[in-house]
């Protein structure tokens, strides 16, 4: 519900809650990312850095839910651009991860018609390294050809 200060405090109260699932397979990470909370997003980051670190942090972050989608791809899905933000500014790494059927990001955002995600996936990072965001869609296509076909014309 996007109580970050309350999201802090579970998080130095119990720790282990910060991977913990539910029945959907989502990690309170993904339930911030679906909700569009940003600031519970920023606060669920910051411990997954602290605690994990290396390897056990990318893994981490690159959890799935029970629909192959990490946190990335249900921010992509539901329009939630301070998140998208926020992951491409922090983990931009996430936007090269695939679903199970082989859909990036990138590729869910063009598939959405979605020009703000598309910018959010394809800015480069501060620093002006260019994105890592995967191209990868359904049966051998990419993110250009849903673009190309779903345009504001296509009903």
């Amino acid at each position: 519900r996007g109580h970050a200060e309350l999201a802090a405090f579970v998080c130095e109260s119990a720790p282990s809650l910060v991977a913990a699932r539910n029945r959907g397979l989502d990690t309170p990470l993904l339930c911030a990312a679906k909700a569009g909370s940003r600031g519970v997003a920023a606060c669920l980051l910051s411990r997954m850095r602290s605690a994990a670190g290396g390897a056990d942090e990318a893994a981490a972050l690159r959890v799935r839910n029970r629909l192959g989608a990490t946190a990335l791809h249900e921010a992509v899905r539901l329009g939630r651009a301070g998140v998208v933000d926020l992951l491409m500014a922090e983990a931009p790494e996430l936007a090269s991860v695939a679903t199970d059927d082989g859909v990036s990001p990138l590729y869910l955002a063009a598939e959405t018609r979605s020009e703000q995600m598309v910018q959010l996936l394809l800015r480069p990072a501060a620093d002006g390294t260019p994105s890592p965001a995967s191209f990868a869609g359904r049966h051998g296509r990419t993110a250009l050809h849903a673009a190309a076909t779903f345009s504001k014309g296509t009903t």
